[in-house]
């Protein structure tokens, strides 16, 4: 049993094949590399990835599946890339209330994809044209949905071909899409 003191929810124990390693670290937290995930009950959308070595460490953390299509890369890319097995992948993202709002929000700029088989992790770096940190959690397809329409705005018009030689650029596969970083 992993036995954590002084986290926000007290003392608490959880079994050992519960833990998580990400062997790198997390963005802003390269020295925790050990957590446990903890669930505040049936039917909750969010849960703590609480850190075992540092009791005051835990980010709220919900399923990136939320989010329709997210993220790209798909999982199973993102963890090859990541030097994870890519057959029982699961995506977090991060959670956070905006102090303004009180709406929640997610960073789907920087997902934590986890071998749910090795319980390895690691924390991948998307594109920040295409993710944004402060996702909001409050309508998933309204959101999907806004950020298809901020892609389709950003790109550049394409001018009609002046020829019959000039041929469309070919679609990168997701294997060709490069990550920023990998963590």
């Amino acid at each position: 049993m992993i036995r954590i003191e002084g986290t926000r929810f007290g003392t608490i124990e959880v079994p050992d094949d519960t833990l998580i390693e990400f062997p790198n670290g997390l963005v802003g937290f390269p020295d925790e590399t050990a957590f446990v995930l903890l669930e505040r009950g049936q039917g909750r959308q969010v849960g703590y990835l609480q850190s075992v070595n540092t009791p005051k460490v835990a980010f709220p953390v919900t399923d990136g599946s939320v989010f329709p299509g997210y993220p790209i890369p798909d999982s199973r890319v993102l963890a090859r890339s990541s030097g994870l097995a890519d057959q029982d992948v699961v995506v977090l993202v991060i959670v956070a209330a905006n102090v303004k709002t009180k709406a929640l929000e997610a960073n789907q700029l920087a997902p934590l994809i986890i071998d749910a088989t090795t319980r390895q992790g690691a924390q991948c770096v998307l594109d920040a044209r295409k993710f944004s940190a402060n996702a909001s959690l409050a309508d998933p397809v309204a959101v999907a949905k806004a950020r298809i329409d901020a892609i389709r705005r950003a790109q550049p018009a394409k001018a009609a071909p002046e020829d019959e030689t000039d041929k469309p650029e070919r679609p990168r596969s997701d294997e060709e899409l490069p990550l920023a970083a990998n963590l």
